[in-house]
């Protein structure tokens, strides 16, 4: 199993291959630890 970790890739790939309105909900998975700032 693989967790995305950042997803702006796929959309940047969407917004360069012409589709000009890209949303996505979901989560993001960082392998760090827990901060107050996150």
């Amino acid at each position: 199993m693989y967790l995305r970790i950042a997803p702006e890739l796929y959309l940047k790939r969407l917004c360069v291959g012409g589709v000009e309105r890209v949303f996505e909900l979901g989560r993001a998975f960082r392998n760090e630890g827990v901060d107050f700032s996150h």
